[in-house]
């Protein structure tokens, strides 16, 4: 039998053992008359926006009803004849005028989500233990100061939600919480975690962001399934060295605190992504942090850090670092062994090098070895750079390179270091020559200069080859250095044509 949805009463009615599903939504007329219970296949009904302010007994008849959406309407209470909807999986009774708890919900034994987020509860009560079946429940945006400590004791539950209440603490004896995957208890009061957290080893997700914290309980460490924990905008003074046994979190906000450092066990967290420390106290960051393979995001913004450890160069996965609103006046050195990175934020006092990340892209375009990006940068801020011994195949990759400043950079030192007297080794007949790069000849008419010379053109470096012309990005193999060769200017050729 097909999936039939019906999006009015009337519709429905027209097909009562087909319908599956009654959408109404946005219907403050809305009357649901008796005859409503002739739907025995309905599974789902959803009457949203529609200022319903009771709901008929006509709906605890639907006795094949398995999700239950009443959203954004005026209910204050619920019939107790809803627990003949044993069937029911979910109930959403969010955005309505509910000031008490619905103690009609507890004779729906098998319900297995419950939400009732946006209304006016403010108390949850201990015979919420009596919903066996329940999953997840979602009280956030209510008026509860306190949970019951009964609440510890339903081992089917997965999910929690009490996001934005006044909530001040969480009853101890969490091992109870045999199965439970989510938590979410941001925008509370409260000031402390029960060490009992410890044993929720199925934790995958703790939210405590915007409370009054000081600390994160120890046992914390042995949640060792946890992936995401949000702690922003707390009192934490430190982190604990317990966090070193989170190996598969991926993302820790630790956010607006008070935090002056970062424990040593960071380096155990090895499949972290995202990791949020900005807007505390931190002067110093610990080399364990160089361990974080995985890492995506380093958010490091408003602290008093002057330096960066020296092995982030490991950390190839890296794309987004923001180091804004720090006492920096020197640029980290490791800064640029970075190229990877693809958003940089850097603080004021840095302002010079904000064009850092571009550098990047034309160093990755230019196959550059990363042992050339500090003397090439420095190039590019205008800083003396001095050329080794060694220094031939950088300036090959320099008069490559795509920014004007480091190819003429590259071509004068290079000059300068191969240019031969013409008079050592001058053009003439039997020479041959060949041109590397973008010139301004055209190459026909080259030939036939050269040819009326005497001097063959090759179009290859050959054993034959006496003269090599460099134009704009040439491609000088480094062999061709060890070779009796002169290197010549565009400039230089034309004036010998015209003689």
């Amino acid at each position: 039998m097909n999936w039939k949805i019906a999006y009015s009463i009337e519709e429905a009615l027209n097909d009562p053992e087909g319908t599956k599903e009654l959408c109404i939504r946005q219907s403050p007329s809305v009357e649901l008359p008796s005859e409503i219970n002739q739907l025995k296949n309905l599974r789902k009904l959803e009457i949203t926006n529609c200022a319903l302010k009771s709901l008929p007994l006509s709906v605890c008849n639907l006795k094949q009803l398995e999700v239950l959406t009443l959203s954004g309407n005026d209910l204050e209470e619920l019939p107790f004849e809803i627990a003949y909807l044993q069937r029911l999986q979910q109930i959403d009774l969010s955005e309505n005028a509910f000031h008490k708890f619905p103690r009609a919900l507890m004779g729906l034994r098998n319900v297995e989500r419950v939400d009732l987020q946006r209304n006016k509860i403010k108390i949850l009560p201990k015979t919420i233990v009596k919903l066996k079946n329940l999953k997840r429940l979602d009280m956030s945006r209510n008026k509860l100061t306190k949970l019951p400590e009964s609440i510890n004791t339903m081992k089917d539950i997965e999910s929690l939600n009490f996001e934005r209440n006044n909530i001040k603490e969480f009853p101890e004896g969490m091992e109870g919480l045999s199965q439970i995957k989510k938590i979410f208890l941001s925008r509370n009061k409260l000031e402390s975690l029960p060490e009992s957290i410890g044993a929720c080893e199925t934790l995958l997700i703790l939210d405590v962001e915007n409370n009054k914290l000081t600390h994160l309980p120890d046992s914390i460490g042995r949640c060792t399934a946890l992936i995401k924990l949000a702690a922003s905008k707390n009192e934490l003074k430190s982190l604990p060295e317990s966090i070193s046994g989170l190996h598969l979190l991926q993302e820790l906000d630790a956010s607006i605190n008070e935090l002056s450092s970062v424990p040593d066990g960071v380096d155990g967290l090895q499949f972290l992504r995202e990791l949020n420390l900005s807007k505390n106290k931190i002067s110093v960051l610990p080399e364990g942090i160089s361990a974080l393979k995985e890492l995506r995001t380093l958010n490091l913004q408003d602290n008093e850090l002057q330096d960066l450890p020296s092995g982030m160069h490991q950390l190839k996965k890296l794309r987004e670092i923001n180091l804004n609103k720090n006492p920096m006046d020197v640029l980290p050195e490791v800064m640029l062994q970075l190229p990877w990175l693809k958003k940089i934020k850097l603080p004021t006092g840095l302002k010079e090098h904000r064009k850092l990340s571009k550098f990047f892209k034309k160093c990755i375009q230019a196959a550059l070895p990363e042992a050339y990006y500090g003397p090439f940068y420095q190039v590019l801020m205008e800083r003396s750079q001095v050329v080794g011994a060694d220094g031939d195949a950088m300036l090959l990759y320099a008069m490559r390179f795509p920014d004007l400043l480091i190819r003429e950079w590259g071509r004068a030192h290079f000059f300068e270091k191969y240019k031969k007297a013409a008079t050592e080794k001058p053009l003439q007949n039997g020479s041959e020559i060949v041109l590397l790069g973008r010139t301004s000849f055209s190459k026909s008419d080259l030939k036939e200069h050269l040819q009326n010379r005497g001097i063959s053109y090759a179009k290859k470096v050959s054993p034959k080859t006496t003269h090599i012309v460099l134009g704009t990005i040439p491609f000088v193999e480094k062999s061709f250095l060890e070779l009796p060769l002169v290197f010549l200017k565009e400039e230089e050729l034309s004036a010998f044509l015209k003689k």
